[in-house]
């Protein structure tokens, strides 16, 4: 097997390719979105090229990839240089954005890129409203949209008086996941926290992390109460398909992302999902995602998502809803595909969902009835990974897994009884195998207790001391974690607005704009 330093990946030769149409870029390749995308356009015939900042990645090496582009940094430059350099070479493309980072470039770029590739993407004001997690929860609010409780914080001050109003258990993420963000947290995308005092056990000092978080009220309900509602609207924000689901499962349990999913029709949450996007004026792809309330049975909205496929796309097109091939005709103006018979499917993340499953029975989280009755059900399948004309994602992907769980045992067996633990900024030194199977992520103090405007060099340099604690499940999306909690310190009184509760005020509603960017060279 042959390994890709700084080069380009050329995965086919050109002969059997649609020659008449433009072939499709997938900013983002080296993810299950990119590969999902890619699949999509499978059938179309086209050249389909990939950018990725890891193009060694088990997705980048399908044999679906005509070549994949080297994302040199994780910065708007070198995205921008990688797209121009794909249209160098390639000519004009219809452009597919695979993650939010890039979503926010293109928006943010629309003008340049509009005369290098064909999109459909809301202007960059939809984008923000709807993108940035603080901006969304206080339209949502004046739209009169259902959200959860929730308080933005930019500072320790704000987060401590947000911990003091709230009811537990919360959720605490940012608002934007960035690549920075990503590097602090690489066990998850949200933290629960049971008691206040859990925020002393994370890995990491937050606001090092990221500037402004999301205290969220936790909505009563396991995985398999998350509803999701996929969708492709075109230029005029007429929606042309859509598509409905169920978790079943997720990675991590609690605050993860999907793991395992099926078809699932709601009326209620498509009408919610049609009527949140014609006020934010959405064109493209977007979707919107809830959780229905053990309590009182209402769907709290938790996220949407825009300007780009949900990592179960590849479940929509099982079920006959191809969103992907939708969305290229449309960027190009073509007819819509014609309509093909609606099944039911089932969409599976192979390596995450045994470990989803194990860890939420642990945690007494599993919803065993549903699951059962789920692979009882005859369901077209589907994987993040896995095609039968395809299987090399899965197995790469299956190899990295064991290799990350091998090594970790061959520390554990090294290891002496009581090594030395020490917490660094940006990672922990030790992780027992369990830890690494599970992501029960054995986490240690920060080492120093950050306070408002204080820089690293502030901060004292002696590790905290360290005793065992065990942290209620769903901390950090696993649980099983070690630390001494370090407490919450602040200059002076803050104080934090927190809105939202389940039940919207009503307040003005804030007008929509409506104007979309449909482009081509």
């Amino acid at each position: 097997m042959f390994t890709e330093k700084d080069t380009d990946v050329d995965r086919s030769a050109t002969g059997g390719l649609n020659a008449l149409l433009p072939p499709g870029l997938i900013a983002g390749a080296g993810t299950a979105i990119g590969l999902a995308i890619a699949r999509g356009l499978r059938g179309t015939g086209v050249p389909i090229v990939g950018a990725s900042l890891t193009p060694t990645a088990p997705t980048c090496r399908s044999k679906l990839w005509h070549s994949v582009l080297r994302v040199s940094a994780p910065t708007t430059e070198a995205w921008l240089a990688t797209l121009r350099a794909a249209h160098a070479r390639y000519g004009p493309m219809v452009l597919f954005p695979a993650d939010d980072t890039v979503v926010r470039i293109v928006a943010e770029h629309a003008g340049e890129l509009a005369t290098q590739f064909h999109f459909v993407l809301p202007d960059l004001p939809t984008v923000d409203r709807l993108l940035d997690k603080s901006i969304f929860h206080e339209w949502a609010l004046a739209n009169d949209f259902p959200v959860p409780r929730t308080a933005i914080v930019h500072n320790l001050g704000q987060l401590r008086a947000a911990l003091g109003e709230m009811a537990f258990p919360v959720v605490f993420k940012p608002v934007e996941r960035t690549p920075h963000w990503q590097d602090f947290s690489k066990f998850g995308t949200a933290y629960r926290f049971e008691t206040a005092d859990d925020f002393g056990r994370l890995p990491f000092a937050p606001f090092d992390a990221a500037d402004r978080f999301l205290v969220q009220e936790w909505i009563p309900g396991r995985d398999s109460d998350v509803y999701f509602c996929l969708t492709y609207r075109d230029h005029n924000g007429e929606e042309l398909a859509a598509q409905g689901g169920r978790k079943i499962t997720q990675w991590r349990v609690d605050t993860g992302s999907t793991a395992l999913a099926i078809t699932h029709q709601d009326a209620e949450l498509h009408k919610l999902t049609r009527r949140l996007l014609d006020t934010a004026g959405h064109v493209g792809f977007g979707s919107l995602e809830v959780r229905r309330s053990t309590r009182d049975g209402r769907m709290l909205i938790t996220e949407p998502t825009v300007g780009r496929p949900d990592l179960q796309t590849a479940l929509a097109a099982a079920a006959g809803v191809n969103l992907v091939d939708i969305a290229y005709r449309d960027a190009l103006k073509l007819p819509a595909p014609p309509n093909r018979p609606s099944r039911e499917a089932i969409w599976i993340h192979e390596t995450a969902f045994p470990r989803s499953v194990l860890v939420a029975a642990h945690r007494r989280r599993l919803d065993v009835h549903t699951l059962l009755t789920t692979l009882r059900t005859r369901r077209t399948p589907t994987g993040a990974f896995f095609s039968n004309r395809d299987p090399l994602p899965l197995v790469l992907e299956t190899a990295k897994v064991a290799n990350k769980i091998l090594r970790a045992v061959r520390i554990t067996g090294r290891r002496r009884a009581k090594p030395p633990l020490i917490t660094r900024r940006s990672g922990l030194t030790w992780l027992s195998w369990r830890a690494r199977f599970f992501s029960a992520t054995r986490t240690h103090p920060v080492g120093w207790a950050q306070t408002d405007g204080a820089g690293p060099q502030d901060r004292g340099s002696a590790p905290a001391g360290f005793e065992d604690h065990h942290v209620q499940p769903g901390v950090n999306g696993n649980g099983d974690h070690d630390g001494q909690p370090v407490p919450l310190r602040a200059n002076s009184p803050s104080k934090v607005t927190v809105t939202g509760n389940g039940t919207n005020p009503s307040s003005p509603a804030s007008p929509p704009n409506t104007t979309a960017m449909t482009t081509g060279p």
